[in-house]
């Protein structure tokens, strides 16, 4: 059987679009915030502070979107920005207090997509990960 007949472009992105609208329905329940959100939050305290366009390589997002999602976090109180000491020109970021606890109450939620995925899995997880990055670099081909 091939990708057409499998029909497996339109499975990934259905499974993927399942996924992170259930995530995100988790999430939002658990702590007001997003997948997205909690990716530039989960960044921004594993590397902070950190430069808004180191964030946006880190991320594989383009600058305008985590403009735009850090405005959103700022406007909660999640993270701080500020100019840079060495480079008036760039921003900083630094995740708050109320950030941290976001994080913290997102967690449960996490574990409970990442144990779904465990048992949907079982131990061919290593296998679709390293297929799924494969698809990923042939991608960059294109």
């Amino acid at each position: 059987m091939n990708a057409h007949k499998a029909r497996l472009y339109f499975s990934l992105q259905r499974t993927a679009t399942e996924l992170k609208a259930a995530a995100d329905r988790a999430l939002t329940e658990a702590a007001s915030i997003t997948t997205s959100q909690a990716a530039v939050l989960a960044a921004v305290k594993d590397h902070g502070p950190v430069r808004q366009n180191a964030l946006a390589e880190m991320l594989e997002q383009n600058e305008a979107a985590i403009t735009q999602m850090l405005s959103k976090l700022e406007s909660r109180g999640l993270v701080a920005r500020h100019r840079s000491s060495d480079d008036q020109r760039a921003w900083d970021v630094e995740i708050s207090e109320k950030g941290l606890d976001a994080l913290s109450a997102a967690g449960p939620a996490f574990a409970e997509i990442n144990a779904l995925l465990d048992a949907a899995l079982e131990e061919d997880q290593c296998v679709f990960v390293d297929r799924l990055a494969a698809i990923r670099r042939a991608l960059k081909t294109l």
